[in-house]
């Protein structure tokens, strides 16, 4: 790459010392190469999930209740509290792209640049070997608590009951297993690097993908296939090569992509649930595997947004904190203290709030309502504010470049979707990924002041 001093850095001029950058040929054949779709934005996403709720709460009836055998909870009421909040996230974004438009500032030469660095090599694969360390304690843990041949063979087979066995058995170890969260990180930067820098990185990819395929199979854990395939797919279609055979497909692929990816979901789920509760229920119900399938998905929503109006009124006479605080509580240590309510564990609480008062097998709470009981819809209001302006600055950032976001924002658009469903960013499992970010960040900050601090030396 040619040199050009005067033109300032990446990340920044500094008055009085010149500057080198990237050649403008190799900067903008990069720069082609990052194409965030429209889908692809957390804000667009986090919308749509929110329009979801709305659509929970509105237009399911009481029969689909029925069918579901638990009571309905969600009134008008939750219909104008989750409306508050879609204008709470909108506004959030209009404030956010007023201000970004400002900003255009490109990132690629940094990018490109600290992807090929020592520095983030290295914490690729500290990311990668601490992703193995964790799936080597699961199932090494999981072999020595007793799981034999047998019964993974009858997972395999789909048999009754094989799968809550296997889960029985092989029960996760807090702050070890959970190590096998970076795999998220793990895939994000793999494609990055493939893309952006040409460091061959899919063998890696693929293996973390497997992986999680393997806690799909036999824990019967879709989202921990979700988590990272989904940020992989984001990243590929928005890091697809401009150099390709047939390039007026890649635009029509692209754009039909959320259909495919929402048919592959539906797919996905059904598969799950064959071997999970269809192999309980089919001899239970008069209903097609089609039929239960279909009200089975919409039950994951309704009764999620339904569970969560309960639970935000438990939370809220109760002076809960579970869903906001929840990743601290299952830190390693308790030094958060315990997650209890009135000397119970969380999770027997609750199994007994829906043993009493709505359907135990459903015990989804989805995320607005249960934050609303435990923290005020005032508070819920600003914080989604806050979630609207954050993701737009991010998804503009990333579109010019800027590694962090890069990394960021197909993470939160996986958060965004699971939302009507779970709270996924409050999960302990979230915390490695925010961890590793906050370290690359710093990183990413360190590496840069020292490129500069260098070529000013240079330039004495």
């Amino acid at each position: 790459a040619a040199l050009r001093p005067g033109a300032g850095y990446a990340a920044g001029h500094h008055p009085g010392c010149h500057q080198f950058t990237v050649d403008h040929g190799e900067k903008g054949r990069r720069m082609k190469n990052i194409r965030f779709p429209w889908w692809a934005s957390p804000s667009t996403l986090l919308v749509i999930s929110l329009l979801v709720v709305f659509y929970a709460i509105v237009f399911v009836d009481d029969e689909q209740y029925n069918i579901w055998k638990t009571p309905r909870y969600v009134t008008h009421v939750e219909a104008v509290e989750v409306g508050s909040v879609i204008v709470a996230v909108l506004l959030g974004i209009v404030v956010a792209a007023s201000i970004s438009q400002r900003n255009n500032e490109n990132y690629v030469a940094d990018t490109a640049k600290f992807l090929k660095s020592r520095q983030l090599n290295t914490l690729f694969y500290i990311f990668t070997v601490l992703t193995i360390i964790g799936y080597s304690i699961w199932i090494i843990k999981a072999f020595h608590s007793g799981l034999t041949g047998a019964e993974v063979l009858a997972t395999i087979k789909g048999d009754p009951g094989a799968v809550s066995q296997l889960k029985g058995t092989a029960q996760p170890t807090a702050g070890l297993t959970t190590l096998t969260q970076f795999g998220s990180l793990v895939v994000v930067l793999g494609i990055l690097r493939d893309r952006l820098a040409e460091k061959n990185s899919k063998l890696i990819v693929w293996f973390v993908l497997f992986l999680s395929v393997l806690r799909f199979v036999f824990y019967a854990e879709r989202i921990a296939f979700l988590e990272v395939a989904v940020p992989a797919v984001i990243l590929a279609a928005s890091l697809w090569p401009t150099k390709v055979r047939w390039p007026s497909a890649r635009k029509w692929i692209t754009n039909i992509l959320p259909i495919v990816l929402g048919l592959f979901v539906f797919i996905l789920f059904a598969v799950g649930e064959y071997s999970r509760s269809w192999a309980v229920l089919r001899t239970q119900t008069s209903q097609t595997y089609t039929e239960f399938i279909i009200s089975r998905f919409l039950s994951y929503y309704a009764t999620a947004t339904n569970n969560g109006v309960l639970y935000g009124r438990l939370a809220d006479a109760n002076n809960l904190d579970h869903t906001a605080f929840y990743a601290f509580y299952n830190l390693p240590g308790s030094f958060f203290g315990t997650d209890a309510v009135s000397g119970t564990n969380f999770d027997q609480w609750w199994g007994m709030q829906l043993e009493l008062f709505a359907n135990p097998s459903l015990t989804n709470t989805g995320t607005i309502f249960p934050l609303i009981g435990e923290l005020s819809l005032a508070t819920v209001l600003i914080l989604f504010f806050a979630v609207g302006y954050i993701s737009t600055v991010l998804f503009r950032q990333a579109k010019n470049g800027h590694l962090i976001s890069m990394m960021a924002v197909p993470i939160l658009c996986y958060a965004f979707v699971e939302l009507p469903r779970i709270s996924y960013l409050t999960l302990g499992r979230s915390v490695p990924i925010f961890l590793g970010i906050l370290i690359m960040w710093f990183v990413f900050d360190l590496w840069k002041t020292t490129e500069r601090y260098t070529l000013k030396e240079q330039q004495q």
